[in-house]
């Protein structure tokens, strides 16, 4: 499956540089800023607010979607003609952070966990233009490659002994469909404003991870671990007969968490 879409996006980069060479000005960039939020969120085992007081225990189910945060990214389209193109983008989401707490005022005990991810994608789409002069709606649709990492950390206060664990995830691939609608806005025959809003739809399973930081009341402990303590791949598969060595990392099964998202990008083109 993985081949099928490295022999699209080939494809895909041949037709823009081969058509490039016969109709330059319709080639554009685009450089655009952008926010997306969370589709499909994710329950998560044991990811719950807790508290504990005099008048009983309330819990809150949080949950977490890691496609929701900040997105920066560029494009480079062709236009094969006034209704058709091309488009080639690279994006960078920078995802926000989603927190469950534990708080117990009566045992002087409190715990918070928190978790993001990041993702860089790779997303080549078909574009259809109206066509239309001056302000002009589009379509697009196509697939995205991402790489993502996964970031965690763990801080307990039990009575003022305090345990603090850092770790990330990452590892593999994960393709995703994407789709979007947009208006371009022509402020010269150079210069145009757009504002597009897109879909994703895409979850991520890591095949590796580490702890990277581990202290109690702020000692390292990181280093008195073993490296199948420390450091962990993700399978599909476990069994009875895998070597559990000390000095290799721990196996646990592959989880897929989604990054799927709706999002907004605004920004300029720029045309030759």
């Amino acid at each position: 499956m993985k081949s099928y879409y490295f022999k699209t996006l080939v494809v895909f980069l041949l037709t823009v540089l081969i058509t490039n060479t016969v109709r330059a000005q319709n080639l554009y960039v685009r450089l655009n800023p952008g926010y997306a939020f969370a589709t499909g969120a994710h329950e998560m085992e044991d990811f719950t607010n807790i508290t504990y007081n005099s008048q009983g225990e309330s819990e809150e189910q949080i949950k977490v979607s890691f496609g929701q945060g900040l997105n920066f990214g560029a494009i480079v389209g062709y236009k094969f003609n006034d209704n058709m193109g091309a488009e080639l983008g690279v994006s960078m989401m920078k995802g926000s952070k989603f927190t469950s707490k534990i708080d117990d005022s009566e045992d002087d005990y409190t715990a918070e966990t928190s978790l993001s991810g990041d993702m860089i994608k790779i997303n080549p789409s078909f574009v259809l233009f109206s066509g239309m002069d001056g302000v002009n709606p589009y379509a697009k649709f196509g697939f995205a490659v991402g790489i993502g990492k996964i970031k965690g950390e763990y801080n307990e206060n039990d009575d003022n002994d305090i345990i603090n664990f850092k770790m990330e995830m990452d590892g593999g691939s994960a393709i995703g469909i994407t789709a979007g609608l947009g208006v371009i806005i022509d402020i010269n025959d150079k210069m145009s404003f757009f504002t597009e809003l897109n879909t994703l739809n895409m979850s991520y399973a890591p095949t590796k991870g580490r702890l990277t930081e581990v202290t109690y009341n702020g000692q390292n402990l990181l280093d008195d671990l073993s490296t199948s303590e420390k450091e962990f791949e993700f399978v599909d598969k476990l069994s009875s007969s895998d070597d559990e060595s000390d000095s290799k990392p721990g196996k646990q099964l592959k989880t897929y968490y989604p990054f799927s998202n709706i999002g907004i990008n605004l920004g300029m083109q720029i045309s030759f």
